[in-house]
């Protein structure tokens, strides 16, 4: 593994204090799966007493009661299902009821780190003087474990638009490895991996949606984040999840974060942000998803009855489920025709003239229905943009 060098906050001198650490790990329908990731967890702590004794583990069940068996040294708890945000926002709870609990550490349930990770962060937190310091996980997809995919973010755009501080950082490029150790401030860590002070956190996660909760939490919480090159979590690739109901809740969340910080410009913002993204879609022939975006802001502008009323989130998921589904997340390629599969390759050479046609056209939407055969055409994840093709 390539070490790159660490990132903190200047000027902590080291105590050495006792830290007691609560992993909370939120899941819902992953039975096995999580079961399996946890024992594996508390078998590699076993090798580390002098790590394991300060670690709890927390384990939020958001699916149907009792589906997880009992396990030794964990405290589950079975709760109603509000998303990945009701389920750490419980962890927090239970963990705040603990007087020896001094720090939470939020996981994803799909998500998995080496023990070392968890070793460095005890002895970090345990070291600092620094009462509100808090670590973002570094994150790198299952596909390209390589590829360091975020290390600390920030809001921009009137606080709508999220950006990655180190993002695809390649740690076998020496170029990318001076990139990590230039210094950016951090406004929020990503649920995949974040250790927080539990006294530092006067703001429980908003249960409300299941992205971008960690956004909000950032900024309402007064953490002092750091990052550490030796602490990472690897996990599927995010763009890979973007149906049309995540697209909803992103975006829903967006609305959220722009409204909570009250900017002068933040509405039109909002409008401004909402409209390129609708656009951005619908001429991607991706209609679902423009769809979704615009019931997401229809329902950010109900007001405080609209959370309140769909705390649960049964009655949006329904919404979104009976738009139009003129797309489908497709894992094996196999089942498509060949026309479809063809339609992925990247043009060897940059077509100007075909760029024109698209301009011309708005994407081939002024152009009769004659000209269009149906049939299915397979689209990458990111294809997003067809002006640019």
């Amino acid at each position: 593994m390539i070490k790159l060098p660490t990132i903190h906050k200047p000027n902590q001198k080291p105590n050495h204090k006792q830290n007691f650490l609560a992993i909370v790990i939120t899941t819902f329908g992953r039975p096995l799966t999580v079961s399996s990731a946890i024992k594996n967890l508390t078998s590699q702590l076993e090798l580390h007493p002098h790590i394991s004794r300060c670690v709890k583990l927390i384990l939020i069940n958001n699916g149907k009661p009792n589906d997880i068996a009992p396990l030794n040294n964990i405290t589950i708890i079975n709760n109603h299902n509000l998303g990945g945000s009701g389920g750490f926002a419980r962890g927090l709870y239970e963990a705040s009821k603990d007087p020896s609990i001094t720090h939470c550490l939020f996981m994803d349930d799909d998500a998995s780190c080496d023990i070392n990770a968890i070793i460095k962060t005890v002895e970090i937190l345990s070291s600092s003087n620094n009462p509100n310091l808090a670590i973002a996980g570094c994150m790198a997809y299952e596909h390209k474990p390589w590829l360091l995919h975020e290390a600390g973010a920030q809001m921009l755009f009137f606080d709508i638009k999220y950006k990655a501080n180190k993002h695809n950082l390649d740690i076998t490029k020496a170029e990318d490895i001076k990139k990590f150790t230039q210094y950016e401030p951090i406004d929020y860590g990503g649920w995949w991996f974040y250790a927080f002070p539990v006294k530092a956190t006067p703001y429980y996660p908003f249960p409300f949606f299941v992205r971008g909760d960690d956004v909000l939490f950032g900024l309402m919480n007064p953490h002092e984040i750091t990052i550490d090159n030796d602490i990472r979590s690897v996990q599927p690739c995010f763009l890979r999840k973007f149906t049309p109901w995540v697209i909803y809740l992103v975006f829903r969340a967006s609305f959220v974060h722009g409204s909570y910080r009250k900017k002068l410009l933040s509405p039109f913002a909002l409008l401004l942000y909402f409209n390129f993204h609708v656009l951005r879609y619908a001429l991607s022939y991706r209609y679902t998803m423009a769809l979704a975006i615009i019931e997401a802001f229809k329902d950010g502008n109900k007001g405080l009855s609209f959370w309140r009323d769909n705390i649960d989130a049964i009655e949006p998921m329904s919404k979104i489920k009976s738009l139009s589904p003129c797309e489908q997340y497709i894992d094996d390629f196999g089942t498509l025709p060949l026309t479809a599969i063809e339609a992925t390759t990247p043009l060897k050479k940059k077509s100007y003239l075909r760029r024109f046609y698209k301009l011309l056209t708005l994407n081939g939407h002024f152009l009769p229905s004659f000209f269009f055969k149906s049939k299915p055409y397979a689209l990458s994840e990111t294809t997003i943009t067809p002006m640019a093709y």
